[in-house]
């Protein structure tokens, strides 16, 4: 597997991840609002331009958040 391959899959498994987690708070297009709407909590960026820059903890850690309010 290339190096190209390798990062792509990473960025897609982490996608999936990021998923699987919002599925207990959103719809699938509320997801997807979600995903790429930028947040004062993260820095007034996109969850999916945290996971592009290869930050998938942070947003996942955000989602954690989520769940802790309820």
């Amino acid at each position: 597997m290339t190096t190209n391959q390798a990062d792509s899959d990473l960025f897609w498994n982490n996608i999936g991840a990021v998923g699987r987690r919002l599925q207990k708070h959103f719809r699938p297009e509320k997801s997807m609002e979600w995903f790429c709407t930028p947040h004062p909590d993260l820095g007034n960026k996109a969850p999916a331009e945290l996971v592009a820059e290869g930050r998938v903890e942070e947003v996942l850690e955000f989602i954690d958040q989520l769940d802790e309010r309820g």
